[in-house]
Parts: structure tokens; C-alpha cells; sequence
């Protein structure tokens, strides 16, 4: 696999583009935290070098299928597409294939309210470790850091912000269908972490 070339095309595909004002090029930020720690989490699963090669390309790429497109189709199976279609140069069939897997489906966790009294989904450790580091980056301090932003663009004292946004049910229900719907021991304990740290941080503002 051409590990540099296709994260080279990556970042010049994803950063310049963003999903709020707030943080350019957060599309491709977001991603190489995701691929870190898809490959922290499958390290502590005893992944072997070739998937963890690829679980931090998939990480990168997974919200490809966002950058720059605003049609109705998911962004998944479009991310997968392109994957399978533009990196065909740099991949092989069976890299192009399990990157395009994870990419597909890094958002359709089995463990997730979307199939409670559904047939679950049985996808392969890999799959779930893209779904858990996505759900990961959202949550804990990087969360904090992105309420602080949104407070500042509103012009809402900080304190005010979190003890009304946080602590709303709303919020609570989402912190707790996060933690659900994670695949790993390992990634249901650093989310945890994650939020006790979010909560130290408040604290102090």
C-alpha cells in the first residue's frame, strides 16, 4: 500500500474543507485523530501491523465522503466509492476493499439505538474499531474544546453554556447512547475518562 501518497491526497482532498467556520479543515483533522486512535485501539486488541496500517488510513479517510459534498446520498457509501474508485492507483484490490469496508460503514454500530428490534449487523473487528474511535473523538475533551468555540460564536458566557448544554437531557441522552453503542472494553473505558475529564474542565471555567 502507498500509505504516504494516499494520506497525501487525503489532506489535500479533506483540509481545506470544514463542517463549521469554526475549525477549518476539520474534516481531515477529525480524521487523523480517528485513525490514532483506531490504531491505539488496536494495539490494545493485539491487531497485527498490516491492519493497523490500514485501520489508520480507513480513520483518515472515513468522512472522505463529506468533503465537499452536499447531495442527499450518505456519506458513507459514497466515502467507500471513492475509495474504491480514486485510490485504485495506490491500493491493492484487497487494501482498496477492507479500507472501503471501513469507510462504508464506520457509522452503522450494532450496539446503537438504530437496531434495537433489528437484525444486527456482524462486522469484522476492524469495521468496529473505526466505529469506536469515531465515537471516541466526538466525546471527552475535544468535545469540550469544540462547546468552548460554539459558546464564544454565540456570545454565551462559558459557564452559562455548559451548565445549560451539558447537563441538558438532551446532551445526557446522547452521552449515554455513545457509551452504548462502543464495540470494546478498552473503548468504553477511555470514554469514560474522556468524559471525567470534560467534567474537570468545566470546573475550572
Amino acid at each position: 500500500m502507498e500509505t504516504e501518497v494516499v494520506l497525501r491526497w487525503a489532506r489535500r482532498t479533506m483540509a481545506g474543507q470544514g463542517c463549521t467556520p469554526l475549525e477549518r479543515g476539520y474534516r481531515y483533522q477529525h480524521g487523523v485523530r480517528v485513525g490514532r486512535l483506531a490504531v491505539w485501539l488496536g494495539r490494545a486488541l493485539g491487531v497485527d501491523e498490516a491492519t493497523l496500517e490500514r485501520l489508520y488510513v480507513a480513520g483518515v479517510l472515513h468522512d472522505v465522503g463529506k468533503s465537499g459534498y452536499r447531495g442527499e446520498e450518505p456519506h458513507g457509501p459514497r466515502g467507500g466509492r471513492i475509495v474504491r474508485t480514486v485510490l485504485r492507483r495506490w491500493l491493492s484490490a484487497e487494501e482498496r476493499e477492507g479500507i472501503a469496508r471501513m469507510v462504508e460503514h464506520h457509522y452503522a454500530r450494532p450496539r446503537s439505538r438504530w437496531y434495537v428490534g433489528r437484525e444486527k449487523p456482524q462486522w469484522p473487528d476492524d469495521i468496529l474499531i473505526i466505529q469506536d474511535a469515531d465515537v471516541l473523538d466526538h466525546h471527552g475533551a475535544m468535545y469540550f474544546a469544540s462547546c468552548l468555540r460554539y459558546a464564544q460564536k454565540e456570545g454565551i458566557p462559558a459557564e452559562q453554556f455548559f451548565r445549560t448544554f451539558w447537563d441538558s437531557p438532551e446532551e445526557r441522552a446522547e452521552r449515554t447512547e455513545a457509551m452504548r453503542s462502543l464495540n470494546f472494553t478498552a473503548s468504553r473505558t477511555e470514554l469514560r475518562r474522556r468524559f471525567d475529564e470534560a467534567r474537570r474542565l468545566m470546573r475550572k471555567v
